[in-house]
């Protein structure tokens, strides 16, 4: 059950998170912290939108159960409650993540249209969120001597080792699993067999080139 209460204060500073971490500019990346704020509470998230998007919150929160679920059968659950904010003041279709100070997910709601890398889709935010949830899984383990320093340190920049991995790896499992866990997904576009097939052809070194495309902006720079 999804229960619902005001955001009293203005949003947390999401809109700076856009615009470093997407690093677009300044004007495209705002995101509009005014206006009636709501935030709706899940068993995993707190999912804050505009009270104009009340329906789209609500099926926002059955998402992020749904990927949730999902994910935790095969990878380990990320610590704490993930806060997940819905943007609609933008004309371009992203999200990103960030794992500190906290878990935190934001998502721009408006859908793809002739995009070649974001489609085909059948719902954006079902795939888009399975994808930036699955970042939060891999980004917020953490053992051995980074928990040591977590511990002293607290959810610091540069305490997460798997932020440190190469692109290929963190787009590639969120783009993996955005595919095989809803019935859309960048891999059944075809469009990344064919960047594949050219990489093998001019003997390219990274599979980065079908991850993550210099052409078109992935979902997100996974709070990097």
């Amino acid at each position: 059950m999804v229960n619902r209460e005001p955001v009293r204060k203005r949003c947390p500073g999401f809109a700076v998170g856009a615009l470093t971490l997407l690093a677009v500019s300044p004007l495209a990346a705002q995101t509009d912290p005014s206006g009636s704020w709501r935030t709706w509470h899940t068993t995993h998230f707190r999912v804050h939108a505009q009270a104009r998007n009340a329906s789209l919150a609500q099926k926002a929160a059955v998402e992020a159960e749904r990927a949730y679920a999902l994910l935790a059968r095969e990878l380990t659950p990320p610590r704490g409650t993930i806060d997940l904010a819905l943007h609609d003041n933008v004309d371009f279709s992203n999200g990103f993540t960030t794992v500190f100070p906290s878990s935190r997910i934001a998502i721009f709601l408006t859908p793809p249209a002739g995009d070649p890398i974001l489609g085909p889709y059948d719902d954006w935010l079902r795939m888009v969120i399975t994808h930036e949830l699955t970042h939060v899984f891999r980004l917020d383990r953490t053992r051995g001597l980074w928990r040591v320093v977590q511990r002293v340190l607290g959810r610091a920049p540069g305490s997460f080792p798997n932020s440190y991995q190469p692109s290929w790896v963190s787009e590639g499992l969120a783009t993996y699993y955005e595919t095989r866990l809803t019935t859309s997904g960048r891999l059944r576009a075809g469009l990344h067999d064919q960047l594949l097939a050219s990489a093998a052809a001019a003997r390219a070194g990274s599979p980065s080139t079908a991850a993550c495309p210099a052409s078109s902006r992935t979902f997100s720079r996974s709070g990097r």
